[in-house]
């Protein structure tokens, strides 16, 4: 009787905010169980490295992996993206068939990486030399693996791919709380955290892969998949930016007050991003009318509710610092001023998704000129003003973001704007 009630209710709201709720209500419930238990390992984890890791060592850390998630761009990063959207229409094959494209490119990424670990070698940097040699190597076979999400998000079967979520951080947190402790040094993190992504990832893709029997696939997908990749290395390298600058200009310590700054209101924040990854696979099925029409209602109802989010964020923020990272208490004045980041680049997620879900053509223009205006900005923002320019940087970038990729979706034209050429 209670769930006949709750679905009457959800149908009700429909005719306000034009969304079928009762498939988010069902879908969400499970991505947000997945996100709430990625941030409550998160938020272990990051006490664990407060109270273990010296800042300086947590510096470097962070500098490492955004580095290396920047050599990372050269993966097929955007096959994901062409695999749930194949899926979502029936061509199962194309998951299968990403693997093997992704693990050809992944070449790119190891001689970028090489070359730059040989530029640490020559400086006698030797602990990031090595490191970076290993990041080369392992992170592009982790991303390739990882595509067993986008097969189940395609699927919608977002229960499966929550449980496999589940027994991901199951393995990966406690063994990084445990290196943490008795070995907290930048090398030894960095390798056991990314054999651990690895060995997870490829468990639960032998496992996924099963399902997979389909024997259709679709060439411009992957097509598709390769080109949105390429038009994705300059957004990715911007997405990390501020870590990699904040380290050059300013040093590992003040990467890892940073860092803290912002991954608080980033795990507050991902638990209304399951939202916008439910909508995707709606939207690949929906024509580019339907979407133009609806998603101006959407981004208002769900701007209320992030703006009511960071309130609360802003609230409860000193405590949690107070209480959790009181050697960071120097870091909650940054972390009130990012919480504006999050609003605005969650948001976005919407917009940008109702691009990706039609192929949009103005993806790839667009994609690389906010890149070029986020790095420029963000950059400059660090070089004049610390850590405080690289927050109000990534402010403005986000808004830009936001406020273009909802325009651009919003004047598109019906055929002359739709698809776009596959390689």
């Amino acid at each position: 009787m209670i769930r006949s009630w709750i679905i009457r209710l959800l149908r009700l709201s429909e005719r306000y905010v034009k969304t079928d709720m009762v498939y988010v209500a069902k879908n969400t419930f499970w991505l947000n169980l997945n996100t709430i238990s990625t941030s409550l390992f998160a938020f272990g984890l990051s006490i664990a490295f407060a109270k273990f890791l010296p800042k300086e060592v947590y510096g470097q850390y962070q500098f490492l992996v955004s580095f290396g998630s920047a050599i990372g761009a050269l993966t097929l990063t955007g096959m994901n993206v062409a695999v749930t959207q194949a899926v979502a229409r029936g061509f199962d094959r194309v998951f299968l068939d990403s693997i093997r494209i992704q693990l050809r490119y992944n070449v790119l990424a190891f001689f970028l990486g090489f070359a730059i670990a040989l530029y640490y070698f020559f400086q006698d940097d030797t602990i990031f030399g090595i490191a970076i040699v290993l990041i080369s190597i392992l992170l592009p076979i982790g991303n390739t693996y990882n595509t067993w999400t986008a097969f189940l998000s395609g699927r919608k079967d977002f229960k499966k791919l929550s449980i496999y979520n589940l027994i991901i951080l199951c393995v990966y947190y406690p063994i990084m709380f445990i290196v943490s402790y008795l070995a907290p040094h930048t090398l030894v993190l960095i390798v056991v955290s990314f054999i651990a992504t690895i060995a997870a990832n490829l468990f639960v893709f032998l496992k996924v892969k099963k399902m997979s029997v389909g024997r259709e696939t679709e060439k411009e997908a992957l097509d598709y998949g390769v080109k949105l990749s390429f038009s994705n290395i300059l957004p990715i390298v911007a997405l990390h930016i501020d870590n990699i600058a904040i380290f050059h200009f300013l040093g590992a310590t003040p990467l890892a007050i940073y860092a803290f700054a912002s991954n608080i209101p980033e795990r507050f924040g991902s638990l209304c991003k399951p939202i916008a990854s439910v909508a995707f696979p709606k939207m690949a099925n929906q024509d580019h009318d339907t979407l133009r029409k609806h998603l101006p209602g959407k981004i208002m109802y769900f701007l209320f509710f992030m703006i009511m989010v960071s309130l609360l964020y802003i609230f409860i923020s000193y405590p949690i610092f107070k209480t959790f990272f009181p050697a960071y208490l120097n870091a909650v004045a940054y972390s009130r001023l990012y919480i504006i980041v999050i609003i605005f680049s969650t948001i976005s997620s919407l917009s940008m998704n109702a691009l990706f879900a039609i192929r949009s053509k103005h993806i790839y223009v667009f994609n690389n000129i906010q890149a070029i205006f986020s790095i420029l900005t963000i950059t400059t923002g660090v070089y004049f003003f610390g850590l405080v320019g690289a927050i109000y940087g990534k402010i403005i970038s986000s808004f830009v973001f936001f406020i273009v990729s909802f325009l651009i979706h919003q004047k598109m034209n019906h055929s002359s704007d739709l698809h776009i050429d596959t390689v």
